[in-house]
């Protein structure tokens, strides 16, 4: 019985030391579908080191809406939050640990004008 449960225990241990990033909300917003609405600019990077996505949204209040819920549900998984606030804007980096690398996560909110940037980054392995 102890063999048993010593090995689940290890098979647990190891399950744990392979596991992904959880599935962020914020990366819905990295698709096709986003890229081509109006108003949008998307950035795209891929190499061997690093897998960046930036989106910057003008004059759509119900896409800045989203990308904000979307930043709010993502902060449950930060191990680190940096906020800043002004008069002009809001700033929240969000840091995101897996196993295989961080993910950071940031977000720009404009409070004049209500546009919107949104980016995520990290190691390629971080995101399989």
């Amino acid at each position: 019985m102890k063999k048993i449960l010593l090995t689940l225990a290890a098979l647990t241990i190891c399950a744990a030391a392979h596991a992904r990033i959880p599935n962020l909300s914020v990366e819905q917003f990295f698709t096709d579908e986003y890229r081509d609405m109006p108003n949008v600019e998307m950035t795209r990077i891929s190499t061997d080191d690093t897998w960046y996505r930036r989106i910057q949204v003008e004059n759509n209040n119900a896409l800045a809406k989203k990308i904000q819920q979307a930043i709010d549900r993502d902060r449950a998984h930060a191990t680190s939050v940096t906020e800043r606030y002004n008069t002009d804007e809001t700033r929240v980096i969000l840091v995101i640990k897996s196993n295989h690398g961080d993910v950071t996560v940031g977000y720009t909110l404009d409070k004049e004008d209500n546009d919107v940037s949104l980016f995520i980054s990290g190691k390629p392995a971080a995101f399989k």
